[in-house]
């Protein structure tokens, strides 16, 4: 059994909750069931002294002499004899007068019938009017075995009290049977939760451990396998469909790596064997041309570096994002890129003068590898457009005349090493990595890059970056620079 795992934990503390709260209420009730009896037998008592008290003298009852207590005028516990002396030391009747066959005075009273004798004396004492109840009765401590209810009472100028007696031996036998009852059942009672704890989480961690083990089966060259779903739409369904959505992206990621691994493989070979078969042909020659093998050489060496560093780049990019620290004006960098020297034609127009945040030397690659493409495909002309949209939205447009780009592929050619030779002119060639790298440029910004058709009759290239709070310049005309 593993004490770290869920259910060992869960179930262990479902117990120990249920034990404890058991207990505490059964102490609760354990309390207020020994309050209720100990309360109901001294209303008991306090009834059957009134009743001796104020009955008349002919419907005086006459307790159970076990059950009578008295104390004197100090509030002292005195026996029923000195009771009777104290009462018969009072002279509250003339010497002649009785009361009823009850004669005061006489011989000294028997132990055995003392508080009966005495119960009858004080019920014809208060028949006869007498005697005055000072007080009503309320229960007196006299003993840890019993419980006592006392009333003050006067008989002329004598202040006396007697009370009734109740053994507490009934009342604690009773709790007492309840509680070992309590304590007995207590342990089968949490055994029993125990139990069903273990089985119900048991039961529920089932699904769990099902998706542990399938994922435990994937690994790089099987991410194919699937966790099971429960249908129930409750959480440990959720966590399976989660676990399923994330071995996809995995797999999706393999996939893409192991692209990305053959696609860099065969470009990289690409000029490695150019180099090489240019050195093998000038070891055959023995006149060779030196410095065209060193044209030839330098071209290829500097298509390796250029796809090494686009290589790099990428990775980096995926690695560790962008920390977009500065504020970049969209504007400058158009105006920057359109002064570089091109194979055709680069017009700018300045719509609105935009700033964003992000990183100032990875926007200047993304304008220049989507300027590049453009500038590579046209026939005569590139116009780059900065502007806002409605919404207040920074914007550039990338228009070319070329061919365009079929609607079917638009996506396509922003993955890696991805060329439409069949629908775009190929010019001095590429790795197919500058569009790549140009979305994820972008994505890194949070802004989209998407193409469409472009009024010049090729291909649009739209990057749109998120809204900004401070809002755009707005000029009057366009500000045209051509640069040839």
């Amino acid at each position: 059994m593993n004490h770290r795992s869920i259910r060992f934990r869960l179930t262990v503390f479902v117990s120990v909750l249920f034990a404890v709260t058991l207990l505490v209420t059964g102490t609760i009730v354990r309390n207020r069931l020994q309050l209720s009896l100990e309360q109901e037998v001294q209303a008991r008592a306090e009834a059957a002294l009134e009743e001796i008290l104020f009955a008349p003298l002919s419907e005086a009852p006459v307790t159970d002499v076990s059950s009578f207590v008295f104390f004197d005028a100090e509030g002292e516990q005195i026996t029923a004899q000195e009771f009777d002396e104290l009462i018969r030391s009072t002279p509250v009747l003339p010497a002649d007068e009785a009361i009823d066959g009850v004669m005061f005075g006489g011989p000294r009273i028997p132990p055995e019938i003392a508080e009966e004798i005495v119960a009858a004396e004080i019920a014809a004492l208060m028949g006869s009017g007498l005697t005055a109840v000072q007080g009503s009765p309320m229960p007196v401590e006299v003993d840890p075995f019993s419980l006592t209810v006392a009333a003050p009472i006067a008989i002329g100028e004598l202040e006396l009290a007697v009370g009734l007696s109740s053994p507490r031996g009934p009342i604690d036998d009773a709790v007492r049977t309840i509680t070992i009852a309590g304590l007995a059942f207590l342990p089968l009672l949490t055994g029993l939760v125990a139990a069903a704890t273990w089985m119900t989480t048991s039961r529920a961690l089932r699904p769990v451990e099902a998706i542990r083990l399938q994922v435990e089966q994937a690994d790089f060259g099987r991410l194919d396998v699937r966790v099971p779903k429960t249908g129930t739409d409750d959480e440990v369904d959720r966590l399976a469909g989660t676990m399923n959505d994330m071995l996809d992206r995995l797999d999706r990621a393999a996939e893409q790596q192991r692209q990305f691994i053959s696609d860099a493989s065969h470009e990289l070979r690409s000029p490695i064997t150019a180099t090489l078969a240019t050195i093998e042909s000038v070891e055959r020659c023995s006149e060779a041309d030196w410095p065209a093998l060193a044209a030839t050489i330098g071209v290829e060496q500097h298509r390796l570096a250029g796809l090494v560093d686009d290589l790099l780049l990428l990775a980096q990019l995926d690695e560790m994002g962008v920390r977009r620290s500065d504020e970049v004006d969209l504007d400058e960098l158009a105006i920057a890129e359109a002064a570089r020297n091109h194979p055709c034609e680069v017009a700018v127009q300045i719509r609105a003068a935009s700033r964003v945040a992000g990183s100032e030397r990875l926007l200047r690659r993304l304008v220049s590898n989507l300027v590049d493409n453009a500038t590579r495909h046209a026939e005569a002309r590139v116009e780059i457009s900065v502007g806002s949209t409605i919404r207040g939205e920074p914007r550039i447009r990338i228009d070319d005349d070329g061919p365009g780009i079929p609607r079917e592929r638009r996506e396509e050619v922003f993955r890696r090493f991805t060329r439409l030779d069949d629908s775009r002119r190929v010019g001095d060639g590429g790795a197919g990595l500058g569009l790549a790298i140009a979305a994820n440029i972008a994505e890194q910004h949070d802004a989209s890059l998407a193409v469409t058709d472009s009024p010049l009759g090729g291909a649009r290239f739209e990057l749109r970056f998120p809204q900004t709070d401070a809002p755009a310049a707005i000029f009057s005309e366009d500000v045209s620079d051509v640069v040839s």
